[in-house]
């Protein structure tokens, strides 16, 4: 299924930063209780590249980093690349650029 952004809900929020990057970029978000939490990396086509998290996690800060790999362990090319996190029905979108 093709990525495909969702309205941001005002109580769940995450950011990425360096944007953009060129190594690591981190991705980062606050849970306001536990959840079960997924963080995804697409194309800007909207393909799935990679899945960086899929676990609960605790209430609380967090981050993940992406290392510009796909699923495979292959180096991304450099361009324009969106992040979802989803947290139970929560969703935060963003876009990214790789360098």
């Amino acid at each position: 299924v093709p990525f495909q952004p969702a309205a941001i809900i005002p109580s769940f929020h995450s950011t990425a930063w360096p944007n953009p990057f060129c190594e690591q970029l981190y991705i980062g978000f606050y849970l306001p209780r536990e959840n079960r939490v997924t963080v995804e990396i697409y194309s800007a086509s909207g393909k799935m590249i990679s899945k960086l998290l899929e676990s609960d996690l605790p209430k609380g800060e967090h981050q993940v980093i992406w290392n510009g790999c796909d699923e495979s362990g292959n180096l991304c090319t450099a361009g324009i690349y969106l992040y979802r996190v989803t947290a139970g029905k929560a969703h935060s979108t963003g876009m990214i650029v790789r360098m």
